[in-house]
């Protein structure tokens, strides 16, 4: 019956899809008891819908109706065919929009629990790409305050900061870890990263400290995605940030928190190994963390 729903004509395109038209079709495209052949129909159909100049908008607006994870996913993923194939060619006012609407899930849903909950996984990972993908091609020219944005969410609990860490940690990727051959891109990922520490970086690392110092008020994996943030953003970032002693007291105390533990060493670890040019701040470094005599005593 709801195969029935959906207008496609031979050659896959969409007949006037719909919001009712997308669910329906992926009902059938995850109802266990579709058959192959209805399932490889309605592929078709929402490949097409993802691929119509209409696509966009009709998903926008559906994302903002529906918990549904599988509709909420597909929603991302035609947001994002979109940013990767037409980026040159959606107005600001789109873009604009998947900003907001983005933000505005993590602040206004992702603060709830019960909700936050019930988003899957694949969910939340992909809304971290799409705004790092958003991110990257607007901080540069017109969206400067992505990160004051962002964490202007954090208010709102736990699911935020989840999501404020996962952000962190897929742009990490992006700029800094991932494989690229592209000058151009090996170019904008650099200029990121300048822009980011002359304009950001200080604030981030506030919101880590002040996130650590509190850490018992929020739950054990969270907090380790803070560390494991922290541990990927030493390679690239000022040292001094996190080997001051403020920072290290806090990773020394989390040393004893079992939960915590290997997290904590990470980051430790990342600072030992952190090439510096000046070998005696170096040297300086090491001896200040004294690090045998601290790991010696962990229970």
């Amino acid at each position: 019956k709801r195969l029935r729903i959906i207008q496609i004509n031979m050659n896959g395109t969409p007949n006037e899809p719909s919001k009712d038209s997308i669910c329906n079709a992926l009902f059938v495209l995850y109802n266990a008891s579709s058959s192959q052949s209805q399932r490889s129909a309605v592929d078709q159909y929402l490949q097409s819908v993802k691929e119509s100049e209409h696509g966009l908008k009709i998903t926008i607006d559906l994302f903002q109706n529906t918990m549904e994870s599988p509709v909420l996913f597909y929603c991302l993923i035609v947001m994002e065919h979109n940013i990767d194939k037409r980026y040159h060619e959606l107005g600001q006012d789109s873009l604009m929009t998947m900003n907001k609407l983005l933000l505005s899930f993590i602040e206004k849903v992702c603060s709830q629990q019960s909700l936050f909950a019930s988003i899957q996984l694949n969910v939340r990972e992909k809304i971290a790409q799409i705004l790092v993908k958003l991110m990257k091609r607007q901080y540069l020219q017109s969206w400067h305050s992505f990160f004051k944005d962002l964490g202007d969410t954090l208010q709102h609990g736990d699911g935020c900061l989840d999501m404020y860490f996962r952000v962190l940690q897929d742009l990490n990727w992006s700029i800094h870890e991932a494989p690229c051959d592209c000058a151009d891109e090996l170019s904008v990922n650099t200029a990121i990263k300048d822009r980011m520490r002359e304009n950001d970086l200080q604030s981030i690392v506030e919101i880590w400290y002040v996130f650590l110092a509190n850490y018992q008020q929020y739950k054990v994996e969270v907090t380790r995605k803070c560390l494991e943030t922290i541990d990927k953003f030493i390679a690239w970032i000022d040292i001094g940030y996190i080997s001051a002693p403020r920072f290290v007291h806090i990773l020394y105390a989390l040393l004893n928190v079992s939960a915590l533990q290997e997290q904590s060493v990470d980051c430790l670890y990342e600072l030992v190994i952190k090439r510096m040019d000046d070998t005696q701040k170096k040297f300086d470094l090491v001896q200040a963390l004294n690090i045998v005599a601290v790991i010696s005593n962990i229970d």
